[in-house]
């Protein structure tokens, strides 16, 4: 997951700057950003499609930060962080692109509200059991008694009804 959101990011950037940006770069953006859309898209729909516009074949310009934003406000969602993530680094200068360092702050996904929501599952469920459960016991014991008839089959009972003998 962590490479998918580092290749849009880097054509993004490389993108931004007209000096940097040519057909290549933006078919490897666009190939890249078409990879973590759907991922996006599902966190939010907003966030996907400022991503595309921006990294689309034909875009008429690319707003590297907008995109880098984007990104970050799904991170929780798809739970990576910011450090996870990295930021775009400028190995002949030893030092990170302008406006491409390494965001901080964001939470890798919510753990403890998935533990809290996945125990609630468990609990609804066990819960749900139990209530069938009781009720189908609730039930039989409150139903009158079935008449299974009994059946014979022996020539010496052929003139009895087996209806009679229940």
């Amino acid at each position: 997951l962590i490479p998918m959101i580092q290749g849009p990011l880097r054509y993004a950037h490389i993108k931004s700057n007209p000096a940097t940006a040519s057909e290549k770069t933006a078919a490897e953006g666009a190939a890249f950003a078409a990879a973590i859309l759907p991922m996006v898209h599902s966190c939010s729909t907003q966030d996907a499609e400022l991503i595309y516009e921006n990294l689309k074949m034909g875009a008429p310009s690319t707003n590297f930060q907008h995109v880098k934003n984007a990104f970050q406000k799904t991170y929780s969602c798809m739970q990576v962080t910011c450090e996870d993530v990295g930021g775009y680094y400028d190995a002949a200068n030893s030092e990170y692109f302008e406006g491409a360092a390494p965001c901080t702050g964001s939470a890798k996904g919510n753990a403890l509200g998935i533990a809290f929501g996945v125990i609630i599952a468990v609990v609804a469920v066990v819960v749900a059991g139990l209530f069938v459960v009781r009720r189908r016991r609730r039930a039989a014991v409150l139903a009158p008694p079935k008449k299974n008839p009994i059946f014979v089959h022996s020539e010496e009972f052929e003139d009895i009804d087996v209806r009679d003998l229940t």
